[in-house]
């Protein structure tokens, strides 16, 4: 016959091996991810959010248009190392993702003309001084390898700051008058 050994008291009940402290931020980044999603989706689902998404995609589309486009591989040979080329329809199709009216709109085509072509020729912050191509000179390179025919709207920029310069020019260079013109200094 066997004995059974008698009961032997509970004592102290179980504890979590995780402190209370850490059940505490678990909680509090549960709730948090929570009320991030919650509100990306508020976000996301109002009339600002969706303009502002939709002007993600249109700018990143373009962007890679512009950096492939027809003579970028000839700036990039004169010294430009990231040379973007935008239409001046590309530019309004930007500009009126962001246009709260029909007469915004109409503005927007009215200050950018349709047939203006944007050149934009950036450099790396060290890029040797010798080698910067100035806006005459890309204006040139892209009429040369385009045969475009109309003003050109330049910016020559090196590193985030506006060391660079920026004018319309002729296909053959000549600066012209009018708005978006300034030298600054090292060119």
């Amino acid at each position: 016959m066997s004995v059974q050994p008698p009961n032997e008291p509970l004592g102290e009940p179980r504890r979590s091996k995780i402190p209370v402290a850490a059940w505490i931020a678990i909680g509090l980044s549960g709730a948090l991810l929570v009320t991030c999603g919650v509100g990306a989706w508020i976000f996301a689902t109002s009339d600002q959010g969706q303009k502002l998404i939709e002007l993600g995609r249109e700018a990143a589309t373009l962007a890679q248009e512009a950096s492939s486009a027809p003579g970028t591989d000839e700036l990039r040979e004169l010294g430009c190392e990231q040379p973007a080329i935008f239409t001046g329809d590309q530019m309004r199709r930007l500009a009126g993702v962001m246009a709260d009216d029909e007469e915004h709109r109409e503005q927007i085509d009215d200050e950018i003309p349709a047939d203006a072509i944007f050149l934009q020729c950036k450099m790396g912050l060290f890029s040797d001084d010798e080698a910067r191509p100035g806006c005459v000179d890309v204006a040139r390179t892209y009429a040369a390898a385009t045969g475009a025919a109309g003003p050109l709207w330049v910016i020559v920029q090196r590193g985030r700051t506006q060391d660079g310069c920026t004018g319309v020019y002729t296909p053959d260079g000549e600066r012209l008058r009018g708005a978006f013109e300034q030298e600054t200094p090292g060119f």
